[in-house]
């Protein structure tokens, strides 16, 4: 994954393997204390949003992702002597439920490209 990274120009972001992206919510980030394996789909004490597992896991890495991103981005070459670029338009996406995680992961190396 890296070296296809390092090929367009983007970045790869690795999270810890104890980064608790299945049983944290992606609506409120609020922590379950423990959710076994078996368990596909989960409701949010907290805020009462419907997850299922895996999706839920693939939105906050996808956020964590961009979050280590956007860190590194400013962390290095920022200042008053960078230009501002501006933000591509915004693009509606609609979920399609058979979508591989090999494309997710292409999607979202396409998504950082423009964050740095």
């Amino acid at each position: 994954l890296e070296y296809k990274a390092q090929m367009r120009g983007g970045l790869v972001a690795i999270a810890n393997r104890w980064y608790p992206s299945s049983k944290t919510c992606s609506v409120c980030a609020n922590v379950q204390a423990s959710l076994p394996l078996s368990v596909r789909e989960w409701q949010c004490p907290n805020c009462h949003t419907q997850h299922d597992r895996d999706k839920n896991a693939a939105i906050n890495l996808a956020n964590y992702a961009v979050s280590s991103t956007v860190l590194a981005c400013r962390a290095e070459g920022s200042g008053s002597s960078r230009k501002a670029r501006t933000k591509p338009a915004a693009m509606k996406r609609e979920i399609n439920t058979k979508t591989t995680y090999g494309e997710l992961w292409v999607c979202l190396i396409e998504r950082l490209e423009h964050l740095c």
